[in-house]
């Protein structure tokens, strides 16, 4: 423990569950009001998930150790730019 995750276009927040005993703090933006109130109701019961509503183009990422992300293929060329602003030197980055 002791690392912190986020979770880019959260959904309903499984992977955010999943991640939660493994990381000190887990984040996750979601942009659809529907899937953020699913990830909000789900994640309640755990103090180290925030789920934070917003567009993940255009909000400031929290600082953080790891970023996880599914994208469908379409929406990877615009993500990319944004990754490599926001990802620190040396950071692994897989996909």
């Amino acid at each position: 423990m002791g690392k912190t995750l986020l979770d880019l276009g959260c959904g309903n927040g499984s992977v955010c569950l999943r991640a939660a005993p493994y990381f000190e703090r887990v984040y996750g933006i979601e942009y659809s009001p529907f899937y953020y109130v699913v990830a909000r109701i789900r994640t309640a019961r755990y103090d180290n998930i925030k789920i934070i509503y917003g567009n993940m183009f255009t909000l400031p990422w929290p600082k953080t150790d790891y970023i996880y992300c599914y994208l469908l293929p379409e929406m990877l060329v615009k993500f990319q730019a944004l990754l490599f602003l926001n990802v620190q030197y040396l950071a692994l980055i897989q996909t």
